[in-house]
């Protein structure tokens, strides 16, 4: 009986147990197995760019084409495609055409019922404009309101501009004086003092603005050189430059690792000058001999040409990058060092 009881309190256990070292065998595979990525490039009449990345036995695919302006991308999972595919593509196809057909029908559709509108409002225009056909005998009637409308509209506004001006004190007639004389009426006028007051009122609040405008420069480039000062401190402090060869160090560490290991590439290339095309060569040459004759460079002195075919190879494990960022956390000088960037950021 206790043995059975045993036996049921292992099961829990083991399961965790269990469940534990699968995490660990993902996090191992995760860490571990690299991340393969690889290239090609080719340039002749145009530019085209092909790159791959797998991982853990072609798994997770990734694929990135770039050929004649367009840009393609392919995720597949198990070799499912999972984002971009031919299938997908082609299906997407037909949808676009007919979202043409669409908006080509909708086009005319419109332009259909703006030309029938336009017609619409001409007809109406044209039965609301009256067409009178007078007689003789309906024009000698009618010449008599017509006189009368106009003898109307020509006194009427006479007869408002008399009452306006009676009514308006400033065109008002000069009254008489007790010789009989009509006095010159002037409309009032700021004095000359009044003037001068406004002139020195407006120099004062320009010449204030000016003065202001320079204290606030003032106070900026204050500031600017404060900054200056603390970011000079900042930048020959002990821990600062410890902390900056310690993220110089990892950063050679992870390109070591992560830089491709196998490229290799021709290129011919000619500027039409052959002066300048010597001159490039000779700089070429010494990244030709850099890269271990991987990378090829010919010249043509006689055309202007471009022409270039490379591909690269190389792999990324997770692990670097993780050593490489514990190192940077655990170090209390590189702390320091954000800590007091962020102080001066925030201020």
């Amino acid at each position: 009986m206790l043995h059975i009881f045993l036996t049921i309190l292992k099961i829990p256990f083991l399961l965790l147990a269990v469940l534990l070292l699968l995490v660990l065998i993902l996090l191992a595979l995760i860490l571990f197995v690299p991340v393969r990525y690889q290239a090609l490039a080719q340039k002749q009449e145009g530019l085209s760019v092909h790159a791959k990345v797998h991982w853990l036995c072609r798994i997770l695919t990734v694929k990135a084409d770039f050929e004649e302006k367009q840009f393609s991308l392919c995720v597949k999972i198990l070799g499912i495609p999972v984002v971009g595919g031919e299938k997908k593509n082609s299906a997407a196809q037909p949808s676009l055409e007919e979202d043409s057909e669409q908006s080509a029908q909708q086009e005319e559709t419109l332009q259909s019922d703006i030309a029938q509108m336009l017609t619409e409002e001409e007809d109406e225009k044209q039965e609301n404009s009256p067409v009178q056909t007078l007689t003789e005998e309906d024009s000698g009637q009618s010449a008599q309101p017509e006189e009368s409308l106009q003898s109307d509209s020509i006194q009427t506004p006479l007869e408002k501009g008399i009452e306006e001006q009676k009514s308006d004190p400033a065109h008002a007639l000069p009254e008489k004086d007790s010789t009989g004389d009509r006095q010159a009426v002037h409309p009032m006028r700021p004095g000359l003092l009044q003037r001068i007051r406004g002139v020195a009122q407006k120099i004062r609040n320009t010449a204030a603005g000016f003065l202001e405008k320079i204290r606030a420069v003032r106070n900026n480039l204050s500031n600017l050189r404060a900054k200056l000062v603390s970011y000079r401190d900042l930048w020959y402090d002990e821990s600062t430059q410890h902390a900056y060869r310690h993220v110089k160090k990892e950063l050679r560490y992870l390109l070591r690792h992560y830089l491709p290991g196998k490229a290799e590439g021709q290129v011919l290339f000619g500027t039409g000058d052959p002066a300048v095309t010597g001159q490039i060569l000779g700089i070429c040459s010494i990244l030709q001999v850099w890269t271990e004759n991987r990378l090829e460079f010919a010249a043509d002195f006689e055309e202007k040409v471009l022409e270039a075919d490379g591909q690269l190879r190389g792999h990324i494990r997770l692990c670097h990058l993780l050593k490489s960022g514990l190192g940077l956390l655990l170090d209390r000088h590189v702390r320091r060092t954000v800590g007091c960037i962020r102080r001066m950021i925030q201020t």
